[in-house]
Formats: C-alpha cells, sequence, structure tokens
C-alpha cells in the first residue's frame, strides 16, 4: 500500500526514522539528556547554514512566524527597516513591523526584484536593516540573496532573511551573503515535523537585543540566555525536538549537496510532466525555488482535482486564487513518487 504523499508547504512527508525518533526518544524537557539534545540541534542547525563561531541559533517552539516575530519585536525601537515586498510572505513580514510600530519603508515589486531600484533605496543612510523572503512559496520564486547581501554589506544595512522555506533544498551561506539574522523551521526543507522555529543569528546583533524584547514569550536575548545554560525558558516541542534532530542526521548522512541536486531533479521531473499533461506553470523558472511549483488549471475545479488525487494518495494545495494550485515537494520525497503523481494525475484530469 502506498503513504500519502502531500503536495503542501507544511510538509507531512516525514521519514520513518524521523517518525520513529518521535516515538522512542522518551525524555524530559528538565533532563540532561534534553540538554544534549537542545544544543546539538542549535550547533547542527548553525552548520547547515555555513555559520562559523561569530554565529549561534535560538530555538523556539511556535511556527516559522514565531521566530519572525522574536526577531523584531527584538530589535532597537530606533531601528528603520526595508521590506523587500514581492509577495504573500513578505506582507507577513510587513504585518509584524507594523505591531511593534517600527519605522519602515515598503520596496514594492511584482515577481522578480530590481537589484537598481533595491540599490537606490539603500542609500538613504537613515535605513539600518533590510528584511526579505528568500524564498516566496505562493509562486515558487526565489529572491535573490547573495546580491542582497553584498548591498547590504555595501551601504551597512543589517540583513533579515526570512528562509523558513528555503532552508536544505537552497544553497544558503550566512556568511557569504552578509546575514545577520536568518530565520527557519523544522519541517519543510529539513524535513522534520512542524512545531519549532529558529534563528540562525551574528552574535554582535543578537547583543543589541538585550533589553529590546517587547514579547514576554519571545524575548530573543532571554531565550538566548537559558538556551546557553542548557535549557529552554518554557516548556519545548521535546518529542519534536527528537524528529528535528534524527532529520539533521539523515541530512548530514545525504549531505546538504546531495540533497539540494536531488530536490532539484524532482522539481525538473515535475514541471516537465506538468507542462506534457497540459497545465500552464506560472511559476518564473528563470527564478524558482527546487520545491514549489504553481500551476494554473485553466477550466479545471481545484476542488474537484483535490477530491480525487485525495482519493488516490495526494494532496495538493491551493494556489493564490481559485483556479490555481501549488505543488509544494518538501520532505521524504523521491523521483518515483513524482513520476506515480504524475501517472495518477494524467489518468483524472
Amino acid at each position: 500500500m502506498h503513504r500519502k504523499i502531500f503536495f503542501s508547504p507544511m510538509s507531512n512527508n516525514l521519514s520513518k526514522r524521523v517518525k520513529a525518533a518521535m516515538i522512542e526518544n522518551e525524555i524530559s524537557h528538565r533532563e540532561p539528556e534534553f540538554t544534549e539534545l537542545l544544543q546539538g540541534v542549535r550547533k547542527k542547525i548553525t552548520r547547515l547554514v555555513k555559520g562559523n563561531e561569530a554565529f549561534t541559533t535560538i530555538m523556539f517552539t511556535g511556527s516559522g512566524t514565531s521566530a519572525l516575530d522574536a526577531t523584531i519585536s527584538s530589535l532597537p525601537q530606533n531601528s528603520y527597516l526595508v521590506i523587500l515586498n514581492n509577495g504573500v510572505y513578505a506582507e507577513r513580514l510587513q504585518k509584524i513591523v507594523q505591531k511593534y510600530n517600527f519605522n519602515f519603508q515598503k520596496i514594492n515589486f511584482t515577481g522578480y526584484p530590481d537589484l537598481e531600484k533595491i540599490e537606490d533605496t539603500l542609500q538613504n543612510r537613515k535605513m539600518t536593516h533590510f528584511l526579505c523572503v528568500h524564498h516566496e512559496t505562493c509562486e515558487g520564486l526565489l529572491n535573490p540573496l547573495s546580491q542582497i547581501g553584498t548591498l547590504c554589506k555595501k551601504y551597512n544595512k543589517i540583513l533579515i532573511v526570512d528562509a523558513i522555506s528555503s532552508i536544505a533544498v537552497q544553497d544558503i551561506d550566512v556568511c557569504k551573503d552578509n546575514i545577520s539574522f536568518l530565520i527557519g523551521s523544522s519541517n519543510k526543507g529539513i524535513g522534520g515535523a512542524e512545531g519549532l522555529s529558529f534563528i540562525v543569528v551574528k552574535k554582535p546583533e543578537l547583543e543589541k537585543s538585550q533589553g529590546q524584547g517587547r514579547s514576554f514569550y519571545l524575548d530573543l536575548y532571554s531565550n538566548y540566555r537559558k538556551q546557553e545554560s542548557g535549557q529552554t525558558l518554557f516548556t519545548p516541542a521535546v518529542r519534536v525536538f527528537s524528529g528535528l534532530n534524527e532529520a539533521l542526521h539523515e541530512l548530514n548522512d545525504e549531505t546538504l549537496e546531495k540533497r539540494i541536486e536531488r530536490f532539484s531533479k524532482i522539481a525538473k521531473t515535475l514541471r516537465v510532466g506538468i507542462e506534457k499533461l497540459g497545465f500552464e506553470i506560472l511559476t518564473n523558472l528563470k527564478h524558482a525555488s527546487n520545491t514549489v511549483t504553481w500551476i494554473g488549471l485553466g477550466n479545471r475545479s481545484y476542488q474537484e482535482l483535490y477530491n480525487k488525487l485525495k482519493e488516490r494518495g495526494f494532496v495538493i494545495y491551493s494556489g493564490k486564487d481559485g483556479n490555481s494550485a501549488r505543488l509544494c515537494t518538501f520532505g521524504d520525497l523521491y523521483k518515483k513518487d513524482i513520476e506515480r503523481f504524475l501517472k495518477i494525475l494524467e489518468e483524472i484530469k
């Protein structure tokens, strides 16, 4: 019997190893075993994005948005923020920024951004931080992270990156890309279960957050200090930690390079097959990610297609409107899964 395959941005495609770790590793969060688990996960994540001794990782029990909230709510109040706005998740950044009454400016684009316009904006000396989403999951669009990092370095801006859906499936180097805050989560590309998020942060910027936190639970510096002692401030999702740790072990066994290559091949197989079946690919393939393909459905009903595919063991995800869908390929997926999906889709379309 085939397992259910999820093409949703949550990534419920957990491997057998990750599921087993979440069940079998029964520990309390106040035991030394959890301290070892916590510190191991933090170090593995820092290494995953090529962080050196100038970086550390802070964990939160909560979705990726909680880590975004923790980062922004702990910035100095006199910060002036610039937001690259070209998608739904950039709009979420704006809502968090507005919640804490920061001065900010948006740079609006439809689709791929214009780097010259970004550079013109960054020349404004009063601007202190640049916020962007690396992978806009609604469209499968990758923003030019390395080029943005170079511009932020040139104009002395602190770069904050939402990499929730790009970590472990796209190449990210926090040192080379000049990133001060990188936000991610336990699910999606890493392949753990949802429920944990993290911030890989440059320590000098972290020190500036001391006393700045506007949230009790999400205070960045307080959580950092407690985690440095080997514990968390509040009750963590221990089983999700165990699953995340195993997912990171799996990633190490596969290697990051092979992981990126696997998902690149999966995306190519899916996109070629989708076009052969007569679906329109709405993702800009020139700037596409390895993991999200946005497709138009033409005169097909999304709900009808969703229902038929779910009956056959595949769960797709709606697009930005009622006439499109997103096929998100995260987690324990392989080319054979995509080939089986395309065969079923051809039968029912």
